[in-house]
């Protein structure tokens, strides 16, 4: 079912809206004139525009209570495929179209089919918003440069996507849609005299600023998009689509998330995908965990089948994977329980543990594969762990926490434990708030908490000098963060 109502109030507004500049692109020679033409005609309806989103508010916020996370613009495809950025818009330029999205398909063929699928390429939302205008273009000069345009705002980021060099479109004016829904697929426009020129779907955003249209730096979003995870999170497959993720999970009230670029460590344990909702925790072995109404969501990451993934492991996983989606192989270093300095750069040139284990012999060839890499997990799993995690993490205060930081107990003579945070959000009087997620021993799913009253993944720090998780209590001092 497509996730998409009509909003038959708007549709004589939609008519309206960008009717003016649609017309005369149509007849327009050149871009220039289109541009002047668009940037005139939007700025002109945008306050009728707001005034009709404003009479519909109410059902505007019900259908987007949870924002969420925008969609690469096309499916199964992503960073690697963009090859024009557009952002910046200087008072002398207005060339729109140069400043735009260009994101290349697989499809060296030139005929609007997926190389590997033969299926076509189906174009997504990439954000919340109203579909405005749907208009056909056909180029004079080239029957085979063809394409539906489809206009869509956001009222909200007071917005407006263009979508070019589309067919089959799948939503109608008035539609609201939300990130991901499928809108049409991308049209042949390869030029027969012209063998370089690739299909691809044209992506522009415009967005309302102070009375003027400005281009806003997408990239930031386009990176964070759920069609990026075949590049960020390397276990999942290639035509991964996440349901939902950790940046999702609402707020709560007064309080809003700090600012991290996505490209951090601690904006990409913000885009970890979670597992459906009511998914049950499992063990390694196979089995049900017996306690399973202490989570708030799971992470959708592979546990493997032996009992080796368990607290501190985990997020000296979360972290070694962070820097092997960006190849940054000289950042992916632990420490062994007996001192040895485990580098997965040495691991890549072929050197692999001597059996004393406090030195390397070069035994393999130069691989930097996944299975090599997960290789040297395994042998990180089996040599380091809570205790040999804790001594070389850095302690810091409870002010100071984000993303990425960890509370560690693993100094005891028993019973040692560790969990991470994930992700932090702050009110006016600066109070945070902050999800953390374990795995255990047993090693289990990859486990989101709820607080022990279990009514919240938000947790706060109270009076006292230590800090209470489900199952486990935390010094204040046990919080810790990475070297690097």
């Amino acid at each position: 079912m497509r996730d998409i109502f009509s909003f038959n109030s708007i549709k004589i507004a939609a008519i309206f809206v960008l009717l003016l500049s649609i017309v005369l692109y149509s007849n327009a020679e050149n871009h220039a004139l289109f541009n002047n033409n668009l940037s005139f005609a939007i700025e002109k309806i945008h306050s009728a525009v707001i005034t009709i989103s404003e009479n519909h508010l109410e059902e505007i916020r019900k259908y987007n209570a949870t924002p969420s996370q925008p969609v690469f613009p096309v499916k199964n495809h992503g960073i690697k495929n963009l090859s024009c950025v557009g952002h910046h818009l200087n008072k002398n330029q207005t060339d729109y179209f140069g400043l735009g999205n260009t994101i290349y398909v697989d499809d060296k063929n030139k005929d609007a089919l997926d190389d590997d699928t033969n299926n076509p390429f189906e174009v997504l939302s990439f954000d919340f918003g109203i579909v405005m205008n749907i208009s056909k273009h056909t180029s004079q000069n080239n029957q085979n440069e063809s394409g539906n345009h489809l206009w869509i705002y956001n009222p909200q980021k007071s917005r407006y996507y263009l979508y070019s060099h589309l067919s089959d479109i799948n939503i109608k004016t008035g539609d609201i849609i939300r990130p991901g829904t499928f809108l049409g697929t991308v049209s042949g426009i390869a030029h027969e005299s012209n063998a370089d020129i690739q299909t691809y779907l044209f992506f522009l955003c415009l967005e309302y600023k102070n009375g003027h249209l400005t281009i806003p730096d997408l990239l930031p979003e386009l990176m964070l998009s759920r069609k990026s995870f075949n590049v960020d999170y390397p276990w999942l497959k290639k035509d991964y689509n996440a349901i939902h993720t950790v940046n999702e999970i609402p707020t709560p009230n007064g309080y809003r998330r700090l600012e991290y670029s996505p490209s951090s460590f601690q904006g990409w344990l913000r885009g970890l995908p979670l597992k459906p909702e009511g998914t049950p925790i499992m063990l390694y072995n196979g089995e049900q965990k017996k306690i399973q109404y202490l989570h708030h969501a799971i992470i959708d990451i592979d546990i493997g089948n032996e009992d080796l993934q368990q607290c501190a492991d985990i997020i000296m996983r979360l972290k070694a994977e962070y820097h092997y989606s960006r190849e940054e192989y000289d950042n992916i270093h632990f420490t062994f329980l007996n001192g040895f300095h485990f580098e997965y750069s040495k691991w890549v040139e072929g050197n692999r543990l001597n059996k004393s284990l406090n030195g390397w012999k070069k035994k393999e060839k130069h691989s930097n594969s996944y299975a090599s890499f997960q290789e040297y997990l395994r042998q990180l799993y089996y040599f380091a762990n809570t205790k040999s995690l804790d001594t070389e993490m850095i302690p810091l205060k409870t002010g100071e926490l984000q993303p990425g930081d960890v509370f560690i107990q693993g100094i005891k003579e028993q019973f040692n434990h560790a969990v991470i945070i994930l992700d932090v959000a702050e009110n006016e009087q600066g109070e945070k708030v902050f999800i953390i997620a374990r795995s255990n021993t047993p090693t289990q799913d990859f486990e989101i908490l709820k607080t022990p009253n279990g009514k919240s993944p938000w947790h706060r720090f109270l009076l006292g000098d230590e800090f209470d998780t489900a199952q486990w209590t935390f010094k204040k001092t046990d919080l810790k963060r990475f070297c690097k």
